[in-house]
C-alpha cells in the first residue's frame, strides 16, 4: 500500500504538508472547511518552531533525568528493600527465641529461608547496576557482614531447633547481635552515601531544568497563548455545538423525542446536521406513534392467542378424562341395561342383584370423578364451600390417619410407615393436608401391584417438615414428568387404569396453599417418590 500524505481539502483545492495552495476567491469562509483550515496552517507553523526549540532544550533534561530514574532511583529502592528484609529477619530470629512451641518455630524458619532469598534477589539486582568504586566497597563491606551474619543466626536457629534454647540466645544477644550491628552499620553507610549521590545528580538535574525553563518560558507563553485562543474558539463554534448535536442524535435514539434541537440558525456545516437532526425528529415521532400502537396491537394479540391456548389445552384434557372415564362406566350401564331388558321375563333375583351391583360401581365410579372436578374448582374459588382453614395440627397424625383409612381400603397391610417419636406441629388445615397425603398414598397403592409396598417417611429438619412417600409401581414416563401436576394430565402409562387427572393437581394445590413445597422423583416400571416440605411453626418436645 502507498503511504498517503496528510492533506486539508479546502473548496477543490488541497493544503499539503510543506506544499500550500489556495483559491482566495472561491473559498467560502463561512463553512467550517476555511476556518479550520487557516486555524490549523496558524497552529502547524506556531508549534513547529516552538517543537524544535523545545526538543533540543528537553533533550538535556532528559539526560539528566535518565540518570536518576535508571539508577539513583533503582539504588534507592533496592537498598531500601535490603533495609526492610534484614530488618524482618532480626525480628524473626528474635521471636522464634521467645516461643518454645515447635509449630511456630518451624513456620519461623521457613520465613527466614523465603527472607533469604528475597535478599538474595536485592542483592543480586543491585550489582547488576553501575556503581562507582566508593559505593561498590561499602557494598563488598556490607555483603560480607551479612555472610557473617547468617552463619551466626543460622547457628543459633539450628539450637533452637534442636531445643537448646538457652544457647541459641546466647548466640542472638552476642555474636549474633555483634553480627548484625555490623550489617546494621554498613548499610546505612551504603544509604547515606547513595542518598547524597543521588542527591548530587539532582541537584544537576534541577539546574539543567532551570536554564532550559529560562529558554522555554517565552515560546511556552506564546504556544500556550496561541493553543488557548485556538481550543477557545473550537470549544465554542465547534465542539459544543457538535456535543449537543451529538447528545440530542443519542437522545433521539433512545426514543426521547421532547428534546429541542439548537443550532438550527447557522449558515455552516454545523446548522446543515440541525435542520437535518430536526427532520429526523420528526420522522422518529411519526414511526414511534405508529409503533406503539402496533405494539399495543401486538400484546393484546398474545395475551388473546396464549388464553385461547391454554383454553384449548385444558379443554383438550378435560374432554380427553371425561370421555376416557365416562366411556367404560356409561358402557357398563347400557350393557346391563340391556341385558335386562331382554331378560326381564327370565333373569332371576341373583342376577338382578349382581347386575345392579355392577350399574351402582359404574355410578360410584362417574360420581367420583365428578367430585373430584368440583373439589379442584372449589380449591381455585376464594368463595368456595371448601376453604383454607389453618390452625395448628399434628402433621404426623395426619400422615398415620392416611395411612391407616389407605391400609383399611386396601384390606392389607402394604403401607409401612417411618415416623419420628415426637409429634410435629404445623400452622394448616388439617382436611386439606388428609386429603393432599391420601391422594398420593391412594396414587401408589393404585398404581402398583398388589404384593408391592409403599413406604412413607417424616422428618423435621431445622424448621421445615419432610414427607416422602415412595411405590415400586409402574412410575411416570420422564416425558410427562414436567406436566404431572397440571389439571386433567395423566400418565400416558395408565390410561387403562381409572382416573380424573386431578388428584396430583389438588395436592400441589393444597401444599401451595401451605407455603410448601411438593416434587416427584419417578422412573417408568420402577415406581415414584413424591417429596412434601412444608415449614413449620413449632416442635414440641
Amino acid at each position: 500500500m502507498q503511504a498517503t500524505r496528510p492533506y486539508i481539502s479546502i473548496a477543490n483545492n488541497d493544503i499539503l504538508a510543506g506544499e500550500i495552495v489556495l483559491d482566495f476567491k472561491s473559498l467560502n469562509w463561512k463553512s467550517l472547511k476555511a476556518k479550520t483550515a487557516l486555524l490549523a496552517f496558524f497552529l502547524l507553523i506556531t508549534f513547529t518552531i516552538l517543537g524544535g526549540l523545545s526538543l533540543s532544550m528537553l533533550n538535556n533534561v532528559n539526560q539528566a533525568s535518565t540518570q536518576i530514574r535508571e539508577h539513583w532511583l533503582e539504588s534507592t529502592r533496592i537498598i531500601g528493600d535490603l533495609n526492610n528484609f534484614t530488618s524482618d529477619f532480626r525480628a524473626i530470629e528474635s521471636n522464634s527465641l521467645l516461643t518454645s512451641d515447635p509449630i511456630v518455630i518451624s513456620k519461623d524458619l521457613r520465613d527466614i529461608e523465603q527472607l533469604s532469598k528475597y535478599i538474595q534477589y536485592s542483592q543480586d539486582e543491585y550489582l547488576q547496576l553501575q556503581h562507582d568504586p566508593k559505593i561498590l566497597a561499602i557494598y563488598k563491606q556490607f555483603a560480607n557482614n551479612w555472610a557473617i551474619y547468617k552463619v551466626q543466626a543460622k547457628q543459633a536457629m539450628e539450637l533452637l531447633k534442636n531445643g537448646n534454647q538457652k544457647q541459641a540466645r546466647e548466640i542472638y544477644l552476642t555474636s549474633s547481635q555483634l553480627a548484625y550491628s555490623a550489617v546494621s552499620e554498613t548499610l546505612a553507610r551504603l544509604t547515606n552515601e547513595t542518598v547524597l549521590k543521588a542527591s548530587e545528580a539532582s541537584d544537576y538535574a534541577e539546574k539543567t531544568y532551570e536554564r532550559s525553563q529560562s529558554l522555554l518560558a517565552f515560546a511556552l507563553t506564546l504556544g500556550f497563548t496561541s493553543l488557548c485562543i485556538a481550543l477557545a474558539y473550537i470549544r465554542k463554534f465547534i465542539a459544543l455545538p457538535l456535543l449537543d448535536l451529538a447528545q440530542n442524535m443519542t437522545l433521539l435514539a433512545k426514543n426521547n423525542l421532547s428534546i429541542e434541537i439548537s443550532q438550527s440558525h447557522r449558515s455552516d456545516e454545523i446548522g446543515e446536521m440541525a435542520r437535518a437532526t430536526l427532520v429526523f425528529q420528526e420522522h422518529a415521532r411519526i414511526l414511534n406513534e405508529k409503533q406503539e400502537g402496533l405494539l399495543k396491537q401486538t400484546i393484546a394479540l398474545e395475551e388473546k392467542l396464549e388464553i385461547e391456548r391454554q383454553m384449548t389445552e385444558l379443554q383438550r384434557n378435560f374432554i380427553s378424562m371425561v370421555s376416557h372415564e365416562f366411556r367404560t362406566p356409561l358402557t357398563v350401564i347400557d350393557g346391563q341395561a340391556q341385558r335386562l331388558n331382554k331378560l326381564k321375563e327370565k333373569i332371576s333375583a341373583n342376577e338382578i342383584e349382581e347386575r345392579s351391583t355392577k350399574i351402582r360401581a359404574a355410578v360410584t365410579r362417574l360420581t367420583k370423578v365428578l367430585e373430584g372436578i368440583l373439589d379442584t374448582t372449589r380449591i381455585y374459588k376464594k368463595d368456595s364451600g371448601l376453604p383454607f382453614s389453618p390452625e395448628l395440627v399434628n402433621v404426623y397424625q395426619i400422615i398415620q390417619e392416611a395411612c391407616n383409612l389407605s391400609s383399611h381400603n386396601e384390606n392389607q397391610s402394604r403401607i409401612h410407615l417411618h415416623l419420628d417419636n415426637k409429634p410435629v406441629e404445623i400452622f394448616g388445615d388439617a382436611n386439606l393436608l388428609f386429603i393432599a397425603i391420601g391422594n398420593i398414598l391412594t396414587n401408589a397403592l393404585k398404581y402398583s401391584s398388589k404384593d408391592s409396598s409403599v413406604d412413607v417417611t417424616a422428618n423435621v429438619d431445622k424448621d421445615t417438615v419432610h414427607i416422602s412417600i415412595s411405590d415400586k409401581g409402574l412410575g411416570i414416563p420422564e416425558k410427562d414428568l414436567p406436566f404431572i401436576f397440571e389439571r386433567y394430565r395423566r400418565g400416558t402409562n395408565i390410561s387403562t387404569i381409572e382416573g380424573s387427572g386431578i388428584g396430583l393437581h389438588l395436592v400441589k394445590t393444597i401444599i401451595d396453599l401451605h407455603g410448601g413445597k411438593v416434587t416427584v422423583r419417578s422412573e417408568e416400571n420402577k415406581g415414584s417418590i413424591f417429596n412434601i416440605s412444608i415449614p413449620l411453626i413449632k416442635v414440641i418436645e
